[in-house]
């Protein structure tokens, strides 16, 4: 039987143990809430899989660039039921130089708001977006024909760009107006870079435009100018391909592949007796056997010509089969590529 102060021992040590254990568990409680914490400040499990390009603030279109982004991240993340917390986050890692520099004091959740007044107030500027997109019109390159086709679709492809990207950053008006003066210093020089065809089509389409109570704008030209350049892509296409057909018409074969135009013709070869024997235009005397010495066909021996063959026990059919089997023209007896009606050769059978 234990005494009362070995008890009183025990309950001391017992007491301690679960303490220190309980002091384990609230520091292990502890370091879960902090990693979560981390993780959703981060946004590493709500976000982790976006990717929106980061923007950095240089460089032209600029201004563009910003619209663009601050578009995305207000779709993406701003619009989600999220912790502000996490959107700021997310927003920093987004921004890079001096747009990161303006925001990276803010580190509460509640600040996210001021965060991005400060962004707007710095970059979200209208009139450098609108100009910033008509210098971009004003730096297309000069198309004179619509042989240099490559060149239109590139004018294209600048002027439809610009137009929706006036339209998605809310200047519908810059597009449809025609009474901005800077829109019709725009338009008249848009008119010379384009081919003479399409600028002669062009005025036609103004005055079919004002007849029916409308105004030529950039929208109006845009949608234009794209629609004859693909009717002229078109054209020039159908035209190649009618061309290829008609050379190789007209050479008798049909056209080469891409990748073989340089490659040689495979010269015509025929074995006679073992002896490879090779035709480029020329005819040769390949009757010849070992030696350079005449070989006959017939009696497949060497010592004679098969032009000069006298042995009287071949008939007609053993000739003509003898003939065949070694491939070679029936009138002067050679490994040819002519035809027996168009044989010259001095000795004929």
């Amino acid at each position: 039987i234990c005494s009362y102060l070995e008890v009183e021992g025990f309950a001391n040590a017992l007491s301690e143990v679960l303490d220190l254990s309980n002091d384990v568990m609230c520091t292990h409680e502890a370091s879960i809430d902090k990693q979560k914490r981390i993780n959703d400040s981060t946004g590493l499990s709500a976000i982790k899989n976006l990717s929106i390009e980061k923007y950095e603030p240089i460089g032209e279109e600029r201004f563009i660039r910003y619209a663009a982004f601050m578009s995305e991240f207000k779709e993406y993340v701003l619009s989600k039921p999220l912790k502000t917390v996490v959107k700021l986050n997310y927003l920093k890692s987004c921004l890079l130089g001096e747009a990161y520099d303006l925001i990276k004091h803010y580190t509460h959740g509640s600040q996210l708001t001021d965060a991005l007044a400060q962004l707007e107030q710095s970059y979200n500027k209208a009139e450098f977006i609108v100009a910033e997109v008509y210098r971009n019109l004003k730096g297309l390159p000069i198309c004179t024909t619509f042989n240099q086709i490559k060149v239109c679709k590139e004018q294209v492809q600048t002027l439809k760009v610009s137009l929706a990207t006036l339209k998605t950053l809310g200047f519908e008006q810059e597009v449809l107006s025609d009474s901005s003066i800077q829109n019709t210093f725009i338009l008249v020089e848009l008119e010379g870079k384009i081919p003479i065809e399409a600028y002669t089509a062009w005025v036609t389409e103004k005055e079919q435009i004002k007849k029916n109570s409308g105004s030529p704008n950039l929208e109006s030209f845009v949608k234009f100018y794209t629609k004859m350049v693909e009717q002229q892509a078109d054209a020039q296409y159908i035209r190649k391909q009618l061309e290829d057909v008609h050379i190789a018409q007209k050479h008798g074969r049909p056209k080469q592949k891409p990748g073989n135009t340089n490659k040689p013709k495979p010269k015509e070869t025929a074995s006679l007796f073992g002896t490879s024997v090779e035709e480029n235009g020329k005819k040769k005397n390949n009757w010849k056997g070992k030696g350079n010495k005449p070989y006959c066909i017939f009696c497949e021996q060497v010592g004679h010509a098969s032009t000069f063959c006298r042995t009287m026990k071949y008939d007609y059919d053993y000739k003509m089969n003898q003939a065949k089997k070694h491939g070679v023209c029936k009138v002067c007896l050679k490994v040819a590529n002519h035809k027996e009606s168009n044989c010259d050769g001095k000795y004929k059978t």
